[in-house]
């Protein structure tokens, strides 16, 4: 029924005592399927009946996870509404918001951050979305990320930071930005190098940001 859309015999049958929370070969309960088809009606019937939130499909994702990959962002704010985990875990560590600023959803990202949810969590990587995004060179999410309260020092498992992984992508206004707001340039990683030591190698076009400071140079223009 809930696969179908049936709403109404979805319904009848919780009502009348059918399993709420039953998987199928996949282990998707019906709550999963029912976000998986992007069926917003469905997702709310099946939350007024108290269904559960955290059962997790054998690919290990739960519904907020499925919800936030598909950007399904109307069913995200559902969920976490209706009580479900908005810090939960993939199997490869990454949280709802490792998702949505891995897809380079300004909208999901905000709506998340909205909600409250950790920003400083690490994936199995030790990758935090601030660190996913700089990485990416998505320089509207970091400058959301940051301007919310996001660390923006915290090093990855290869112990770079933010600023390090900017360098990496040659990124001449994520490095300006980053610099700009404060962000360490005295962060050694895990092989010895400060942001400015990566910049020889990767990008020297921004050498003179560490060499003479951003302090007269316009910031970028950051929209989202």
């Amino acid at each position: 029924a809930v696969w179908l859309g049936f709403k109404e015999m979805a319904r009848l049958l919780i009502e009348g005592g059918a399993n709420k929370n039953v998987g199928n070969r996949d282990n998707n309960t019906p709550l999963n399927l029912a976000v998986s088809k992007n069926d917003i009606e469905m997702v709310k019937l099946l939350l007024e009946k108290k269904v559960d939130t955290e059962i997790a499909n054998t690919n290990r994702d739960v519904p907020l996870i499925v919800a936030t990959w598909n950007e399904y962002i109307e069913i995200v704010s559902l969920l976490i509404d209706g009580g479900a985990n908005k810090n939960v875990k993939n199997r490869n560590g990454d949280t709802p918001l490792h998702l949505a600023v891995s897809k380079n959803n300004i909208a999901l990202s905000r709506l998340l951050i909205s909600k409250k949810v950790d920003m400083n969590l690490k994936n199995d990587k030790q990758d935090t979305p601030l660190t996913v995004a700089s990485w990416k060179g998505y320089l509207p999410i970091v400058s959301l990320l940051i301007e919310r309260g996001a660390d923006k020092d915290i090093a990855n498992s290869d112990g770079n930071t933010a600023l390090h992984l900017a360098v990496f992508h040659c990124s001449a206004d994520l490095v300006k930005y980053l610099i700009t707001m404060g962000c360490s340039l005295n962060f050694r990683n895990n092989a010895g190098y400060l942001p400015s030591d990566v910049a020889v190698g990767n990008c020297p076009a921004v050498l003179p940001l560490f060499a003479h400071g951003v302090a007269n140079e316009p910031l970028p223009l950051v929209i989202y």
